[in-house]
């Protein structure tokens, strides 16, 4: 009877230390889950007013993660407009007053319909180094010109590399936004 009672014992602490294991590893797991933000919610989190990117190359960092995002992810209409938005932040008033919002995002959901119907998604980009931006003032304002590379894979045919200069320019507030982008080749 006394082995007997032993044993229980035993086997209820075995098995509340096996529960509380259980609980813990669990439990750092479902914390983890819920730290971790999508691809999408750290796009929309950007907080352009308090921490708007100090360099032309962390702007067009910006500018393709959220293309990256548009292309790549899942979302839904409101998490697509907070990405437009933030997209918007990063634009200057002379491309965002030739795109006006309306216009803008439909251009914006066709380019995406047409990079998922064409089963096309952003691998990867690089911006160019910080010794390759080039500055210039012209009559007085301060323009900076960033090439970034895009590794884009096709559907089924394989990839692509292309490659864009983006030419910013600093505004009133010191800030640089993007007022103008275009395709290069030979980069």
């Amino acid at each position: 009877m006394k082995y007997l009672k032993t044993i229980i014992i035993g086997i209820i602490c075995a098995g509340l230390i096996l529960g509380y294991y259980y609980y813990l590893s669990t439990r750092d797991n479902r914390s983890n889950n819920m730290t971790e933000q999508s691809r999408v919610d750290k796009v929309i989190d950007m907080d352009m007013e308090k921490n708007y990117p100090k360099t032309p190359r962390v702007v067009v960092e910006a500018f393709s993660e959220i293309l990256c995002c548009y292309y790549n992810e899942d979302y839904n209409e409101d998490q697509f407009r907070k990405m437009a938005y933030q997209q918007r932040a990063l634009l200057d008033k002379e491309l965002l007053e030739n795109n006006p919002e309306q216009q803008f995002m439909i251009s914006v959901r066709a380019d995406i319909n047409d990079y998922k119907n064409n089963g096309r998604t952003i691998s990867s980009f690089t911006v160019c180094g910080t010794d390759d931006v080039v500055y210039k003032t012209i009559e007085g304002e301060d323009y900076a010109y960033v090439t970034c590379s895009y590794f884009i894979k096709n559907g089924n045919s394989g990839f692509e590399n292309t490659c864009q200069r983006y030419v910013l320019r600093k505004d009133d507030n010191g800030q640089w936004k993007i007022l103008v982008y275009y395709l290069v080749e030979g980069e």
